[in-house]
């Protein structure tokens, strides 16, 4: 049996996911910083003169109760551990390889610093929206999933690793098919999931519950069902994933 080298895997991950995630922190206070302080300073009538001077046009939302952007932090987030799940498999499988590392380690260590990182993502954003509640500074209109900060850190969290762990499935099918295969995957997985999948729930919602009009947005809305939803979602990539990665090809 292969020895499994989790903490040697574990460590090299972790190495890039704490530098690529403090860079995205630090980029996203930065732009949370400069519109808010932009806001701000347009609803005070600090800087009309300014903008009307240079014949520009800024599209910020000015409440009455002060300067408002709407930024959306877990969006943000998301589409990063999307991203880096579509990379990193796929670096890390044939790194892994390549120094006496076996497959399951690579699939082991995928689902631990994918649970990681959501979690550190996913706090950063409640902290963040928790910031903006409550100081003039952050005030750019971030909102929680829930107003009990931890239930709302579950709920990010849940919905970054099921970002994480499609990226990884997504991307260990097209690591298996030719060009053919891929653009036909592509344009029938983005009919599916675009167009007829989410048509259907609403059709099936419909039919079920005729006279509640709100009833598929309730359903999504409550913490517990939508937590459900993400963490089925994420099990059922990552369960599709393993036998992906046990034949998936390498070049070393």
């Amino acid at each position: 049996m292969t020895k499994l080298h989790i903490g040697s895997a574990m460590r090299y991950q972790w190495n890039y996911m704490w530098k690529s995630g403090l860079m995205v922190a630090a980029i996203v206070l930065g732009v949370m910083l400069i519109l808010s302080l932009i806001a701000n300073a347009l609803y005070f009538g600090v800087a009309d003169s300014l903008i009307y001077n240079l014949g520009g046009r800024l599209d910020i939302n000015i409440e009455n109760g002060g300067g408002m952007v709407i930024f959306d932090i877990g969006g943000i987030f998301t589409v990063m551990l999307f991203i880096v799940g579509i990379c990193a498999i796929r670096e890390d499988l044939r790194l892994f390889i390549q120094h006496g590392m076996g497959r399951k380690t690579t699939y082991i260590c995928n689902i631990l610093i994918g649970i990681i990182a959501a979690i550190g993502a996913g706090f950063f954003s409640e902290l963040l929206a928790l910031l903006s509640a409550n100081f003039m500074l952050f005030s750019n209109g971030i909102i929680a999933i829930s107003d009990n900060f931890f239930v709302s850190w579950l709920l990010r969290t849940l919905s970054l690793f099921f970002a994480w762990q499609l990226g990884t499935m997504i991307s260990l099918i097209y690591y298996r098919l030719n060009t053919i295969m891929k653009v036909l995957f592509s344009v029938v997985a983005g009919v599916l999931f675009l167009g007829i999948l989410p048509i259907s729930i609403i059709n099936i919602f419909d039919v079920l519950f005729p006279s509640e009009g709100s009833v598929l947005a309730n359903f999504f809305v409550s913490p517990l069902t939508l937590g459900l939803v993400m963490l089925g979602m994420g099990v059922i990539c990552t369960v599709i994933s393993f036998p992906l990665i046990r034949r998936a090809p390498t070049k070393v």
